[in-house]
Order: structure tokens, then sequence, then C-alpha cells
């Protein structure tokens, strides 16, 4: 067997591993996919924010259910009808079910990523500023899609043509850079406030499991360490892209839907629990200040009832230990906002 024909059998088995691939992520995202839609429909209270999220949702769903009908429909022709050689048939774009297939998926990536920016907004108690950059991220993403798009549906238009190659490099590149930027900044804050709150209680190994998989969920940690991979494969136009891209194709549904799953059962980080947990901190260590503060001033015999009237109402603010075992911590605050904050 020549170089040639092992290079094309190669090509054909990254193929099929592909849509082995999209079929199995597919049916995980089905599942979450109606989980969320039922708990987000089962809500009594509906505010305009879940509302948007459902919409969100049911948009997301038509969007991966048509690139995966598309990715099946190419595979069957792939494997069964065409009768050109695999090798070849991978790399054509311009025909019409490779324009919709790749519509879709690009599409997709964009809706993900707003997400992202939405909850990175959200995990910051609502910072403007912090999402200037991921912002001017995702219009790039979009501005080289649309560019990608118009290009793959010219005339004989092919994967290895030098434009292609580049705009979807630039436009992978935007996407995983604005995913890991996020990432990064959305996990650096849950770990932040989640060292806030455990340095207040007794160290717990179901806590410390169950906030690295919140912090896992809530970044989409999942599509930024595929698209890492990804990216060298695009540049070298290796075989192995092809998996990869039915998995990016996949996590680009399945990273949104477990942050929905999240909301929707009321356990994600919203804007209020996020600026809750920082503010209950800082008055918890207020209070650890003047405990000691008035330890150190105190003669024998003296307690708290002669400190000055503003210093017992801070003392009183809050107390460390009745906080985690069902006291108050202040009023409106309790220990659930504590635990869904982080």
């Amino acid at each position: 067997m020549s170089s040639q024909q092992k290079g094309d059998l190669t090509n054909a088995r990254m193929s099929y591993a592909a849509a082995v691939l999209g079929c199995l992520t597919y049916g995980v995202y089905l599942v979450l996919a109606a989980i969320c839609i039922h708990f987000l429909l089962k809500r009594r209270s509906k505010t305009n924010s879940q509302r948007v999220i459902l919409a969100y949702t049911i948009v997301m769903f038509i969007l991966s259910t048509g690139y995966f009908v598309s990715a099946t429909i190419w595979s069957e022709v792939e494997f069964v009808e065409s009768t050109e050689d695999i090798a070849l048939f991978d790399t054509l774009l311009n025909g019409r079910l490779a324009i919709l297939k790749d519509t879709f998926y690009t599409t997709n990536i964009w809706l993900a990523d707003s997400l992202l920016i939405y909850r990175l907004f959200v995990v910051w108690s609502g910072s403007v500023l912090i999402i200037i950059v991921p912002i001017c991220l995702w219009i790039g993403a979009v501005s080289t899609g649309i560019a990608l798009l118009v290009n793959t549906a010219k005339p004989a238009a092919t994967l290895v043509q030098a434009d292609i190659i580049h705009f979807q490099t630039a436009f992978y590149c935007l996407s995983i850079s604005l995913n890991i930027l996020t990432t990064l900044l959305i996990a650096g804050r849950l770990w932040y406030q989640h060292r806030q709150v455990k340095s207040l209680r007794a160290p717990s190994a179901h806590w410390d499991y169950t906030s690295i998989i919140a912090i896992v969920i809530e970044s989409a940690a999942l599509y930024s360490v595929c698209g890492i991979i990804y990216i060298p494969l695009v540049v070298r136009q290796l075989p192995l892209q092809f998996p990869i891209t039915a998995l990016i194709g996949s996590f680009t549904s399945i990273a949104p839907s477990l942050i929905i799953l999240r909301v929707a059962l009321g356990t994600a980080v919203t804007q209020e629990t996020s600026t809750k947990a920082s503010m209950i901190f800082r008055l918890t260590k207020l209070r650890s200040d003047a405990t000691a503060s008035t330890a150190v001033a105190s003669t024998p015999g003296q307690t708290t009832s002669g400190m000055s009237g503003a210093m017992a109402s801070k003392v009183r603010i809050t107390d460390p230990e009745s906080s985690w075992h069902g006291g108050v911590v202040k009023p409106g605050y309790s220990t659930e906002d504590i635990h869904s904050a982080v």
C-alpha cells in the first residue's frame, strides 16, 4: 500500500470516527436539552430572564439538531452514495449540504460564546468592564465566521485552500481565545469566592468536590480544552481534526446546557448570590477584626457591653458559628445563599 493510499485510509477512518462521536455526543446533548426545557417550564415563577433562557435553549436545540441531521446525511452520502474518493469528498465545501451543515455549526458557536459572555457578566456581579475584551473577541469571531461561510460557498471551494485555512484558523482562534479568557475569569472568580467562604467554615471534602465541579461547569472548560487541541490540527490540516470537529460541535451545545441546567435547578451563580457571598465574607471579617480589637483593648472583667454603640452593632452583624449551624447571618441572607453562590 502506497503512502497516498495510507493517507486516504486514515482520512476515511477519521471521518468515520467523527460520525460515531457526533452520534454519541448528540445523544448526550439531547437528554440534557430535554431536562433543561423540562425544569425551565416547570418553574412556577416566570421572570423575563427565565423566558430568555428558555428561548435560548430552544434555539440552540434547533441549531444543534439541524447540524446533527445535516452531518448525518453528509456521512451517508460520503460512505454510501458518493463515487468520489473519500479523501477528496471530505475537502469539498461548496455543496448545499456542506454549506447548510457549516452554517448550523458556526451559528451555534456564536450562540454558545454569547452565553458564556453573559455568564461572565453575571459571575462578576454585573461588571461591564470585565466583558469588554470578550465582546470584542466575539465580534471578531462573528466577522471571521461570516467571511468563512462566504468563502466556503464559492464554486470549487475546498478545505485545503489558503484563504479557507486562514479564515478558519482566525475564526477558531478568536472563538477559543474568548472561551479560554472567560473560562479563566469565571473559574478564578468562583475559586476566589469559594476560598473566601471556605475560610469561614470547617473544611469539607464534599464541599471541595462540588465546588470544583461547579467551577468546571460554569466556566465551560470542556469546550476550551477541545479548542486548544483543535487549533494546531486545523493549521497543519491533520486528519485528526475531523473527530475533534465533531466533539467541538457537540460541546458547543453540551457546555451551555450544563450551565442552563444549573440555572433551571437554581444552583447556578447569579448576580445576587455573587454579591451576597462577597458581602457576607466582608461582614464576617469585620466582626472578627472587631472582636480581636476588643480583646486587646479590654481590661479584666470588661465585656462587649462596654463598647461603643457603633462597635457593638458591628459585632452583632454576624456570628461565624451561627452562620453555619442554622443561625442568622444577616437579615435576608442564609446559608443557602452561600452554598448557591460558590
